[in-house]
């Protein structure tokens, strides 16, 4: 009888486990990949231009002053949970305004006055 609920214990610990583990992985796969999508480009850049395939010394500013910044302003929007919470609340509240609201205003035209 211990035996069962204890069983059943860690079986719900499980669930909410692999709902964090799956969040941070989320997460995980978000930094790397809006790293990958700023980096590896530049890094292909420096590459080329080192080998003197192409004269990239125009793109270095591009990068510096346009791309990288964008990296940086992206990871912490992924990394806090408070921007994803407010949107997440946002949506439910406009969704239950929606449904309260039941169906749409009927749009009459107003007559015109006479001239």
């Amino acid at each position: 009888h211990k035996r069962v609920k204890v069983l059943m214990a860690q079986g719900g610990n499980r669930s909410v486990g692999n709902d964090r583990t799956r969040r941070l992985q989320r997460k995980i796969t978000w930094i790397i990949v809006t790293d990958f999508i700023c980096w590896v480009p530049f890094v292909i850049t420096c590459f080329l231009h080192s080998l003197e395939v192409v004269d990239a010394t125009f793109l270095y500013s591009v990068f510096s002053i346009v791309i990288l910044p964008i990296n940086s302003c992206i990871n912490p929007l992924i990394y806090d949970n408070y921007i994803r919470d407010s949107l997440h609340k946002f949506i439910k509240k406009r969704e239950a305004e929606q449904k309260h609201q039941g169906p749409g205003v009927e749009m009459v035209p107003l007559p015109r006055p006479a001239s």
